[in-house]
């Protein structure tokens, strides 16, 4: 397996002692991908720090599972993310970046169905565990909690009072719709 290098595209990669950087190569390709020293206008981002990939973790965990799919980046120019998120404006830019993902399932056959939504509400869990709650609205999917906030962030309120103005009959509603109220 390929190691995780020192440096991506000008950013500098430190890793805890702990780290075997030995990951799946998809790991790396998407690394290259999202880490960018200009991913914030006005507040680069020079330095990642790797506190985990493929090692201290145990089955079911993703960082094992399959020799390395995982890691964790626990700071940012130098600074903790648990600590400094959101308190810090270059930490809480850096982390908020808009990063779109798209995690879809589709399957041939119906006994297919049960394992692919349960493959979907999995990562729907991972990723509202570690705090990943916008969604791109052109893909609605009634498992997502809290979708005005989701999807509208803290616009959804403005939009509920244009929907009383322009559909007082609420005519455009469907599950996820705008809601008047």
């Amino acid at each position: 397996m390929p190691a995780i290098p020192n440096k991506i595209n000008d950013v500098v990669l430190e890793f805890s002692p702990k780290v075997n950087r030995n990951v799946d190569q998809k790991i790396i390709d998407a690394l290259k991908i999202v880490i960018k020293k200009t991913i914030v206008k006005g507040k680069p981002l020079n330095k990642i720090y790797i506190s985990s990939a493929n090692d201290q973790h145990k089955i079911p965990s993703r960082h094992v599972q399959g020799d390395g799919k995982a890691v964790d980046i626990s700071r940012i120019n130098g600074m903790k993310m648990s600590v400094y998120y959101p308190s810090s404006p270059e930490v809480k830019a850096i982390t908020d970046a808009n990063y779109l993902g798209e995690a879809q399932c589709s399957w041939a056959e119906s006994d297919g169905m049960k394992q692919s939504m349960d493959a979907m509400h999995f990562i729907q869990d991972a990723l509202y565990k570690n705090n990943v709650t916008k969604h791109y609205v052109n893909y609605p999917d009634v498992n997502i909690k809290n979708y005005g906030s989701a999807y509208y962030g803290s616009s959804y309120a403005r939009l509920q009072k244009l929907k009383k103005v322009l559909d007082p009959k609420n005519r455009f509603n469907y599950k996820q719709s705008i809601s008047g109220d």
